[in-house]
């Protein structure tokens, strides 16, 4: 299957804070580490280990859109900033 592009959403937070709602894609590599690198220990703990950079892209390097779909919740944070989208959820569902 194809990337998926019209499971995508954008959403826009009670805050004003924009938050895009999309299946996991192949450059989602460097964000997902990014986000899973700074999580604390207890957060951590919850995750089904190991918790490596190669599984991160082992994840992102072999995407099956018909077996497993990952959505990624990406929020803007400023739009100065060049790469100013971070992701900030990450649900896999097989």
């Amino acid at each position: 299957m194809d990337y998926p592009s019209e499971w995508e959403t954008m959403v826009t937070l009670k805050n004003g804070k924009r938050v895009d709602l999309r299946p996991e894609q192949a450059g989602d590599t460097e964000m997902l580490w990014r986000m899973f690198s700074t999580l604390s220990e207890k957060s951590v703990s919850n995750l089904v280990p190991p918790f490596t950079r190669e599984r991160t892209e082992r994840w992102t390097g072999n995407i099956d859109y018909d077996k497993v779909l990952t959505i990624v919740a990406v929020v803007e944070e400023s739009k100065e900033q060049k790469d100013s989208w971070f992701c900030i959820a990450f649900v896999r569902c097989a």
